[in-house]
Parts: C-alpha cells; structure tokens; sequence
C-alpha cells in the first residue's frame, strides 16, 4: 500500500486525548498526517466545508448535550467522519453507525492499524453518499414506489414503479395533492400522521392505508415516511410504499381457517391434542385440560410421554413407543391409565401422525376419551349382565355383540349414529345387514385375527350413504369368548374434517415459504425433477432452463455435471446430506451457488440452492487482510505477543523472539515454559501469569514497566501491556501483550527532574536574594526618611527661627530687607513641606506609629487628593497588628496598586478593603475603570506586577488579578499570619 498524505482536522479538547490520538495517528505505517486543531464544534463546522481537509477526527463527548443523536451532520456536506468513544459507550456508537455517514473508534482500542483502517472506511463511505447518480439508478429501477412531498402534501417526485403497482404515469401524479388517492375512510387518520411528521425534522413514521389504482380499485398500501423537509439535499418528505393487498388478505384467510380449526378444536367432547413431530406437546383441547385440571400454559413444551398425569413409568414407556409406531404411519390405539382430578382414570387413546406430501411427519393427533367407566363396567361385567347393559348404554359407539360367524347377538345403537338398516330389525340376523357389501369381508377378516390372536383389532373405514355423505368410522373387534367378539364402532367424521382443515392451513404456510429466496427442487432416484420452486432473482441469470420432468443435470454448468451427480447418488446411497458449490455467469465477475442435497423419502432428494456469492468474497477479502495484517504485526518494531485465555501462546512477532525457528516452535506453548527461551526469567514470568488471569477476571488492560538488563551490561526500560479481545458476546478469546522501548524516555524524565530540581532551587535562590533586597532597601528608606526629617528637618526649622529673630531686629524703615525676609521664610517653609513630603514617601512614619489601617487611610486620601477620585474604606481587622514584614509589603502592593489605577485604569471610584478571614490578612483593591486582558502578557510580566508578586510570595501570600475589558480591575493580596491573639 502506497503512503497516503492527509490533513486532519482534530476536535479534541482534553489534552491527553489530543496527545495519544496524535501520536497513534503518526505511528500508522501507511498514512502521513497534517494536524488542523478545531478546539469548538463552531470551529469545526467552519473548516467543515472546506474541501482541503481529508478527514475529521471528534471526541463523541462534544456531542452529547450539543446535537441529538444521529442528526449532528445533517445538512452538512458528505465528509469522511471518526468519531472516538468510550468503550462504555457503545449503544451510543451504534447509534451514530446507523446514521451511515461516519466512522467509530474507541479510545481503550486505539492503534495506528484500526485508525488507518477507520480512516480508508470513512472516505470510502463518504465517496459513496456523495454519488448521486448511483442513488437516482437505485430509487427508478427499485420495486417499491418512492415518493417525494413538499409541505403541503403535493407530489413532487414519483418513481416510475408506480405505473407497474397502481398504474400512473409519475407525470400524472407530480403536482397532484397526494391525499386525493387516499381512501376516505383512511384520510383524516393520514392527513394526522403527515402534520405530526412534518413538524418534527427527521421524524420517521409508518402506516398502512388504502390507495385508489387508476382503475378505481382500492390497494392496500404500506408506506414509510421521513421528514427532509430540512435537508438541503432533498427538502422534502420522503415516502417508500409498498402494495400489500395480496399478503393482507392471505394473512386474513390464514386468520379466519385458523380460528375455525380452533373452534373446532376446543368443542370437541373428547380429548385430543397436537405434537411436534418429535413429541412435544404444541396444544390440547379444552376438553382435554378441563379433565387435568389444569392450564394450556402448563403442557404446552413438554414431551408427550413425560406428563405427570400418566400414573406409571411402564405407560410412559407405552405412550414413548406408541409415537415411534406412529411415524410409521400405524395409527395406534392405546388404553391408558392417568391421575384424574378424582384419582386413577383409565383413558382410551388414538395415535395417528400427519404427513406432509413429501411423506415427512408434521405433527402427531393424539386423540382421547375417559373409559374409566367403560373400564369399571368391563370388570363389572363378569358378574353382572344387568350392570354391563347399563354401562354399554353409556359408551357413545355402536357396539354390536356377535358371533365368530356374524350373527348378531345383541346391538346398541348410540343417539344420532347413522345406519342404513332400522337397529331393531337386526337381532338375531347376519351382520352384513348393517355393513355395506365391500366392508363384509374386511369385518370377517379382522374377526377372524382377533379371534385367532385373542386381542383386539382394530380397522378404520368409510361409509357412503345415498344422500351423498361420506361418515369415517373406525371398528374395533375385540374377542370375548372362544366363538364371539364385540364389534365397537366409533364415528371420527368430524377429526377427518378438522384435519383437512388443518393440511388446508398447512397448504397456505407452504406458500408462504414459497417466497424465500433460495430455490428448492424435489428430485426423484433418476434425477428428473418432480417438483421446480426458483425464486425471482433465479429469473434473471441462467438456472431458468429447469422445469418439472427436465433432468436436474440441465441446472449445472457442463463442467459441474459429474460431480453434481455423484453427490447426488451418494445422498440416495448414504441417506445424508450431501454440499456442493458450483460458479455461474461472467467468469470475470461470477455468482457462487451452494446446493445442499437431502434425502427424503426412501428414493428422492430435496434439492436446496442458495446463493453465497456475497459470503464467498467475504471470505476471500478476510483471508486476504489476515495475510496482511500478519505482515503489518511481524514488522512491528515493538514486542507483540498473542494468547488464549487461560495462557497457552498463539503468535508472537519477530520483535519479541527473532529466531523464525524458534518463534514457531513456542506457538502453543504454555507462557511459563516459552518465557526462559523469550528472554524472560522464571519470576517475571510468573508474574506476568498473574497479570493475565486480572486480565481475564476483571476484562481490563493492565500496564506494567520493567527493567531489563541486556548482555552487554546495558539497563533497558519496557512499557508493557496486556489487554483481552472480546467477540460479540463479551466473552474473551484472546490476550494480547504489547511491549514498548521506554529507555530513552526514561532518560530523558531523569534528566529533565534533575533541570527541574535545579531550576527550583536557583528560583528559590533568587526569591530570597530579592527579599533581602527588598528589606534592605526598606531599611535603608526608613533610615533615609529619619535622617531627612530629623536633621534637615531640624536644622530647616533653626533656620526658620533664626530668620524670625532677624527680622525682629531690622527697623520699620527697612521695607527692603522686610520683603527679602518675608521670601526667605516662604522658599524655607515650602522646603520644609517638601523634606517632610520626601521622608513621608520613604517610609511614612504612620506605618509604624499608627499601624497598616491608618496608613491605607492616609495613602488613600492622598491619592484622591492628587487624582480627584472618589473611595471607599472598610476595615474588619478590629485593630489587628500585623507583623511588620507583612504591613510593609502590603503598603507597597497598595500604593503600587494606586498608581496603576492612576495610569491606566481611566476610574472614577476605587473601593478598598482591609479583611481577616481563616487567618490570612487580606487587602483588596477595586477600581471602575476600563480593566484589561488578565491573559495579556505585556500586562502580566510588567516589572510593576512582578514586584507586587514577589512582596507577597516573600510573605508565603499570594497575588490575585481579576479583570474584564469595560468592567474593571480587582486586585487581591492574601497573607498568612501567626496565631491571632484571643
């Protein structure tokens, strides 16, 4: 792959992100990155439009309150997108995955490889949506109708595949108000749902209507509708419909069939119920759960043979048998104890199984009565023929007590079961009287097998009477001498119906299958095809030439015939399954058919054809990035190592252990039997044996340095990582173990601690040389301003006196020298002034006589005096003392603070605070004026500042500037001090 050049645009706010996406981006091998920082999504949209950049890199967390989910890149143009998440924030991803227009990464996976392979994804996608024509083909040559409104309903674009469902022309349409094709039923309940949607941007809603065909006839319409109206793109509704007037009315037949066979069902006065056809129990009539007492939900899932009900483990055994013999397609006839609500019951039950056409069991019919009477009165019947005729008249069948040779010996005829003779003309005559002519030697038949066998036998056949029904009986000959039987007759006319009902309603599923898209063929032993289901998209390529009666082989390409044959002899022969895949169409581009051979039925084969192109160039595109991805890793320049979860090695990279030989020989090998050849000794290896089980306990990445001594003395510094891979489930399938070369940097942190070290304590140095400064020069001032006022002062107040005694002496006549006199002692008293106002300046003498409070006061009213400004004084010290370093420094931070004001603040009023709070004094100072950027750095390293910031940190306080432009300045100086008194 050729080095590709990209400009990235990064919106990362959080510096350490910003530093390690940088830093993974510029370690991908293929891909040289630009960076383009956007610290705003302002900022971010504003480089969006611009066609220069490649990609956009943004921490999802900028979007959460900003923009609702999967609407943030709307309206903006189609760029490549990566958005970076949180491993906890995955529904949130998948989320914005569906919007189709970016990319996701996750910030605990980053690796150059998955941001490469992120960034080649993204344009790719991008270069998709951003291909219109390739969409307009998509929307005309579509089967659905798409539909296009503006806001008001009118149509402004309809596919042509309107024409084909409804038969319009779109120019027919487009304009038309697209409520005048709704059924008026169905109008106001649309028109509603069109103004909800329109109101909402993106607004996603569905319905289905009824639409007027242009022959007048209403189709039943299911349509999906999306609100673009804001879209710059589209600025419209966007409809996708579809007609579903065939598949709503099979749907209602389905419905109405299956109610009936319900109806049916549950009115039945004996029990019956459906199995799947391996047994479990699908339904039972009510009749059947009202005799458990118990409900549906309680039997439905089970196995058959493993009810409760049935009162021992031998009838499970019988019941378990008696479906296997059904399959076989033997109804079986099965008399069953079970635990009724009132105890033991004895239950008389059919088994019968339902085939579909290929001879396949559907389900199995188990249907029942309660005989416990019956049961009762059969015991009773050794000892009294009273008891047994009373209990014979409560059994619904026809019963007829005969001889071996047919003659009826006694009869009962239930109430409303159909014979062709009057019953009580019959006794003492033959039975063929009442049997239809072809049943006569069927009845003979099975007399003489119960007869001879001494167990019953039993016999199902139909009866055509000459009003043209046709009843379904079943007959039961049971011996009860050595020369007589009981023939029992029980009428199921009405379990032929409801089954008929029920393969009518399997009729209907078949062709619901119908509609899947793989094609099925039913094949017989010879190869010609009995039965062709292809699907539409079979239509359009060459499979079309198979029809029924053709030879399968005409489906295959010429050179697949003989093995597409011998697999389908081997299916006849082995009864299983047998696969085949075949190539058809354009050898440049062609499809790939999977056909899976079935046996079913003693000599047929179902044949199934699906078509696996798609997964076959699947398969192709991830074994070729498999063998690059291997390449990538064994280039790695870092130590790479792959593992299972409970530490057994997959991979390791050429980095780790350079020998190919050896490298390959350690691939399955315990990690504490390879470590000692990787270089490792036994204790770190077991330690990393216990950073792999954390690994897979708590599914977190663990980081680890070490130190290595290498052979030639050298010490060397490893980063080392060992993370779990998960699949889709969560579950861990590998470990990875990533190692990095730290020494330099190692290094390079020893050496920059020991800058810093000294550069603090050359910092520290120069603060105390200054302080020093600071308070000799203090001193130097208070010793001046003594000296000045003192003995200038002194020796200028002699003078004054001195002048005064002169001019005491000098004669009223002397105007001249009075004059001269009365100038010397101006220019002397304004030299006073001036000595008193210089020695004040260096060190006031209020300071130290009436403490920091009064001198702020004094100061103050100066500088409002000099400037004209107004000010306000509030002191809450109570008095307070501070010491006189602490006094010192905060005059001076005062009066510098005041001629700032005077410079630069342009105020009118300056408001000054005195404070004690959590043992700090506190001075704060502040003014109305026009303030200022704190940030500006020709303001913050002013010499002015920096000497405020210096008396304060040689106090161990602080200095606070606040600022706005327009809105003044407060300056803050905070100072520890000693206990308070109390």
């Amino acid at each position: 792959m050729e080095n590709v050049q990209l400009r990235a645009v990064l919106t990362i706010q959080d510096p350490t992100r910003l530093a390690h996406l940088q830093a993974q981006l510029g370690a991908a091998p293929d891909i040289s990155v630009a960076f383009t920082e956007a610290g705003s999504l302002d900022e971010l949209w504003a480089l969006f439009a611009q066609p220069t950049f490649d990609v956009f890199f943004i921490d999802a967390d900028l979007l959460d309150n900003a923009y609702p989910v999967a609407t943030p890149f709307y309206g903006k143009p189609r760029r490549p997108v990566v958005l970076l998440f949180e491993q906890s924030q995955q529904d949130k991803a998948a989320a914005y995955l569906r919007t189709g227009t970016v990319d996701c990464q996750f910030w605990e996976n980053l690796d150059p490889f998955l941001l490469q392979w992120a960034v080649l994804q993204a344009q790719e996608r991008s270069r998709a949506l951003a291909s219109p024509r390739e969409f307009q083909a998509m929307v005309e040559n579509t089967q659905d109708i798409i539909t296009v409104l503006d806001a008001n309903g009118r149509i402004r674009y309809e596919s042509p595949s309107v024409h084909a469902l409804l038969g319009y022309a779109p120019e027919q349409m487009i304009g038309r108000v697209a409520f005048e094709y709704v059924h008026p039923d169905d109008l106001e309940r649309i028109f509603d749902i069109f103004l909800e949607g329109i109101r909402i941007p993106h607004r996603v809603a569905t319905a289905t209507y009824r639409f007027r065909h242009q022959d007048g006839s209403w189709r039943t319409m299911e349509s999906r509708a999306v609100n673009l109206l804001e879209d710059p793109h589209i600025r419209g509704v966007v409809i996708n419909s579809r007609d579903v007037t065939e598949q709503q009315q099979a749907e209602e037949r389905l419905r109405d069939s299956e109610q009936r066979f319900r109806a049916v069902f549950n009115s039945m006065y004996s029990f019956m119920g459906v199995l799947a056809p391996d047994g479990t129990v699908l339904s039972f009539n009510q009749s059947a759960l009202d005799f458990l007492e118990r409900p549906d939900s309680d039997v439905v899932g089970m196995p058959f043979w493993e009810g409760d009900w049935w009162a021992t483990e031998e009838q499970k055994q019988n019941i378990r048998h008696g479906l296997q013999t059904a399959a076989s397609g033997v109804m079986v006839m099965e008399e069953a104890e079970v635990q009724g609500p009132h105890g033991l019951a004895y239950i008389e039950m059919a088994i019968k199984a339902v085939f579909d056409d290929d001879g396949n069991v559907v389900m199995f019919i188990p249907e029942g009565r309660d005989v416990t009477e019956r049961k009762w009165a059969e015991q009773a019947f050794q000892k009294s023929q009273r008891h047994k005729l009373a209990l014979l008249e409560a059994i619904p069948d026809l019963i007829v007590h005969m001889t071996a040779n047919g003659k009826i010996l006694s009869i009962k005829v239930p109430p409303g079961f159909k014979l062709s003779v009057d019953p009580e003309n019959v006794m003492g005559q033959h039975v063929a009287n009442i049997v239809p002519p072809q049943l006569v030697a069927m009845q003979q038949e099975v007399t003489r097998e119960a007869l001879a066998t001494g167990q019953m036998q039993t016999r199902s056949y139909t009866i055509d009477f000459p009003d043209g029904t046709t009843l379904y009986r079943e007959a039961r000959i049971i011996p009860c001498a050595a020369d007589e039987v009981i023939w029992i007759n029980r009428d199921f006319t009405d379990l032929q119906q409801n089954m008929a009902a029920l393969r009518k309603s399997e009729s209907h599923k078949r062709a619901m299958l119908s509609a899947f898209p793989d094609a099925v063929l039913h094949i017989a032993q010879d190869g010609t095809c009995l039965n062709v289901r292809l699907p539409i998209t079979f239509d359009e390529e060459a499979e079309t030439g198979i029809a029924t009666g053709q030879p399968v082989s005409v489906l295959f390409p010429k050179l697949t015939v003989p093995l597409a044959m011998r697999r389908f002899k081997m299916a006849l022969e082995t009864k299983r399954l047998q696969r085949l895949e075949y190539q058809i169409g354009d050898p440049a581009s062609p499809r790939t058919r999977e056909v899976r051979m079935v046996p079913c039925g003693d000599n047929e084969v179902l044949m199934v054809i699906h078509d696996i192109t798609k997964s076959k160039r699947t398969q192709r595109e991830v074994v070729r990035l498999k063998a690059f991805y291997e390449q990538v890793l064994d280039d790695l320049p870092e130590d790479l190592a792959v593992l299972t979860p409970d530490g057994r090695i997959l991979y390791l990279n050429p980095a780790i252990v350079p020998d190919t030989d050896l490298r390959l020989s350690l691939v399955g090998q315990p990690w504490m039997d390879a470590c000692q050849k990787m270089g490792f000794d036994h204790a770190s290896g077991k330690a990393w044996l216990a950073r792999f089980k954390r690994v897979v306990k708590e599914q977190c990445i663990v980081q680890h340095e070490e130190t290595l001594t290498a052979p030639d003395g050298s010490v060397r510094h490893f980063l080392r990582f060992a993370g779990p891979v998960f699949d889709k489930t969560r579950a861990i399938t590998q470990l990875i173990v990533y190692g990095l070369d730290i020494t330099e940097r190692k290094n390079a942190e020893i050496e920059l601690r020991a800058s810093a070290e000294a550069l603090r304590l050359s910092r520290e140095e120069l603060r105390q040389l200054a302080q020093y400064l600071q308070e000799v020069r203090e001193e130097e001032r208070t010793r001046i301003s003594r000296e000045v006022h003192d003995v200038i002062g002194q020796a200028l107040t002699a003078l004054r006196m001195e002048t005064a005694w002169v001019e005491r002496g000098l004669l009223d006549e002397q105007e001249a020298l009075h004059g001269r006199l009365e100038s010397i002692k101006s220019l002397i008293d304004d030299t006073i002034h001036t000595v008193r106002r210089i020695a004040t300046e260096l060190r006031p003498g209020i300071l130290d006589d009436l403490g920091l409070s009064a001198a702020l006061d004094w100061q103050v009213q100066e500088f409002a005096r000099r400037t004209n400004l107004t000010y306000s004084l509030t002191d809450t010290t109570n008095g307070y003392t501070p010491p006189r370093a602490h006094a010192t420094a905060l005059f001076r931070i005062f009066q510098e603070t005041l001629t700032n004001v005077a410079r630069h603040a342009h105020a009118s009023h300056v408001c000054v605070r005195l404070s004690l709070e959590d043992d700090h004094l506190i001075l704060t100072v502040k003014d109305n004026g026009h303030g200022f950027q704190v940030e500006d750095t020709t303001l913050t390293h002013s010499l002015g500042l920096m000497g405020m910031r210096e008396r304060a940190q040689a106090c161990n306080g602080r200095l606070q500037l606040e600022s706005t432009p327009g809105d003044g300045t407060r300056m803050t100086a905070s100072m520890p001090l000693p206990a308070l008194p109390p």
